[in-house]
């Protein structure tokens, strides 16, 4: 282990926090890595061992996968139409994920790129989701209204109402 990669997986760790938040922001599933059997959704996992980025990849449902793999099953040189059109209706799929999922993650402040088939990585952000920025200052302006109530009670019961702790501005 490098002397730098604990505080680069950290980093990347925090990336797929932000990541997945910005799918689910979407209404998009994410599921765990690895992905448990039966469920579908967006997977988004640190890039092992390379560590340069998070890799976000698209896990289809149960009903296509199970009844591709009879039709694999029952074909298996692949040379009849079925085969085929699983064939084409999973590419279709991962295509429009990827893209999908790469034009959210975009427009929620993060720079991703396309690698290895219909896979994603990203790599950082570049600003804070539009979404994610209104939750901040929401929750900042909450705080201070919070925290001038409690100060104001507080310089009620002090016995010095002219201390520094509770003198208004």
């Amino acid at each position: 282990m490098t002397e730098n990669e604990p505080t680069q997986l950290h980093r990347l760790e925090t990336l797929v926090r932000i990541v997945q938040n910005e799918l689910v922001a979407a209404g998009l599933r994410v599921i765990p890595d690895p992905a448990p059997t039966g469920m579908s959704g967006a997977i988004v996992a640190v890039r092992r061992p390379e560590l340069d980025g998070v890799l976000v990849s698209w896990q289809l449902g149960p009903q296509l996968v199970d009844a591709a793999h009879a039709a694999w099953g029952d074909d298996p040189h692949h040379e009849h139409e079925e085969c085929a059109a699983f064939a084409k209706l999973r590419s279709a799929i991962d295509e429009s994920m990827a893209k999908a999922m790469l034009a959210i993650l975009a427009a929620g402040g993060l720079e991703a790129a396309r690698i290895e088939s219909c896979d994603l990585l990203v790599t950082q952000r570049l600003a804070v989701s539009p979404w994610q920025a209104r939750r901040t200052a929401e929750f900042e302006a909450r705080y201070e209204k919070m925290l001038a109530a409690w100060n104001a009670r507080n310089a009620e019961n002090c016995p010095k109402p002219d201390c520094d702790t509770h003198q208004t501005p």
